[in-house]
């Protein structure tokens, strides 16, 4: 997961650099080990110029075996993507909960 996350990325509103965005998404997959995610397929967009916009909704159900814990939810989902040399990073991410169980 470390090489798809630019240097810097606009992650969920703020500014963070590549090892913060790390520390993040280490935690959240601490937190929900079994996760599912599934995009709907006809809400998928893709726009690109200098920059690619990504955009759909997300469906997503989390698991904590050992506690017991669920989490379900449907988001919107929005990724800008760079090209960095001969790769492309995400620049950009965010979600907008559109319900939660």
């Amino acid at each position: 997961m470390a090489d798809q996350y630019g240097a810097r990325v606009d992650f969920y509103g703020r500014s963070l650099g590549h090892a913060q965005v790390m520390a993040d998404r280490q935690a959240f997959d601490s937190r929900w080990p079994e996760r599912d995610y599934r995009i709907e397929p006809s809400s998928l967009r893709l726009s690109c110029n200098q920059l690619c916009h990504v955009s759909g909704v997300l469906d997503f159900n989390a698991y904590y075996t050992a506690s017991r814990a669920r989490s379900r939810s449907r988001s919107s989902l929005e990724l800008m993507l760079r090209p960095v040399g001969a790769r492309i990073v995400i620049a950009a991410e965010s979600r907008t909960v559109l319900w939660r169980h």
